[in-house]
């Protein structure tokens, strides 16, 4: 391990903590709303990528076949449902995490 990551996963007295060096301690929620903002947005982008790509492919299977199209809907509807109902709990989880910190 480099020095820098032993440096920080080294148990540090209260006597030895310089004044310029921050101590960090497990019940610092100073990083809670950058770890909500990329719970949010990560799940939205990929969300919106699956989607991106799954209608795309749809699109080029029903101009291949035209006579598929209507037993590939249902399933495409299935698959955005089910894509967009992971970024809802990812949501939810993120404003819960925000909200009420579980972790405090």
């Amino acid at each position: 391990m480099t020095s820098c990551v032993m440096d920080f996963m080294s148990p540090i007295r209260h006597s030895e903590a310089s004044p310029n060096r921050k101590v960090f301690h497990m019940s610092d929620l100073s990083q809670l709303p950058l770890a909500v903002g990329h719970m949010i947005g990560l799940g939205a982008l990929g969300s919106c990528i699956g989607i991106g790509v799954m209608a795309s492919k749809y699109l080029e299977a029903s101009a291949r076949q035209p006579e598929m199209m209507e037993a590939l809907q249902p399933k495409v509807f299935l698959l955005a449902g089910l894509l967009d109902g992971a970024f809802i709990i990812s949501v939810a989880l993120g404003v819960w995490f925000a909200l009420a910190a579980p972790f405090a």
